[in-house]
């Protein structure tokens, strides 16, 4: 098995546990619900990790984002573009109450889809290639990052070869969309979908 298979491999293992076992069963108040201070909602984790998949797999493919190609802003329900990083706590609290929760769940699916189409063309011999700066600058030119506080991102993001990318976006779905969403569920007194 090569990089690129397992990177498929385990993001249609976790879009799989996401759709059938994390989100599934619960309300919209539940998916809105941020169980305690300093939490985020189920449905703030799956437009944050799809915003950063998103951005991410554009740079990966050179291609435009999933979002720019749709009136997202208008079907989420939302007033920003970026994805979310360093958010206020107030930031948050809105977000929950005005999004359209269907919205984002299309949206995550469209991301998820239009993945694993780019990541399947990827050269395997340019997974060692290194990711520049230069590369990146135009997503975060065009708003990827909202907030000042949220900065430090495109400094820590930079010089990285395609294959840490790649192990990037497994891990970000696995920390926000398993282990953080499973911990939402316990907290908010909402059984897992197991």
């Amino acid at each position: 098995m090569n990089t690129i298979q397992f990177f498929l491999e385990q993001q249609a293992f976790t879009k799989s546990v996401v759709n059938d076992m994390v989100y599934a069963g619960l309300s919209d108040p539940q998916l809105r619900t941020a169980p305690c201070e300093g939490q985020n909602s189920l449905i703030w984790l799956l437009w944050h990790t799809a915003r950063w998949e998103d951005l991410i797999v554009t740079v990966l493919s050179d291609s435009k984002q999933v979002f720019d190609e749709a009136d997202w802003l208008t079907r989420m329900n939302i007033t920003r573009s970026d994805a979310g990083t360093a958010m206020t706590s107030e930031e948050c609290s809105a977000f929950n109450t005005q999004v359209n929760i269907d919205g984002v769940q299309a949206y995550w699916e469209a991301v998820s889809n239009r993945t694993c189409d780019a990541v399947q063309l990827l050269n395997p011999e340019t997974l060692r290639d290194v990711v520049t700066t230069a590369r990146l600058r135009p997503a975060f030119d065009g708003g990827m990052i909202g907030s000042e506080r949220a900065r430090w991102v495109e400094g820590w993001l930079a010089n990285h070869t395609t294959s840490w990318f790649l192990t990037f976006l497994i891990l970000h779905r696995a920390e926000h969309l398993l282990g953080e969403a499973l911990s939402v569920r316990g907290q908010g007194g909402f059984s897992p979908g197991l």
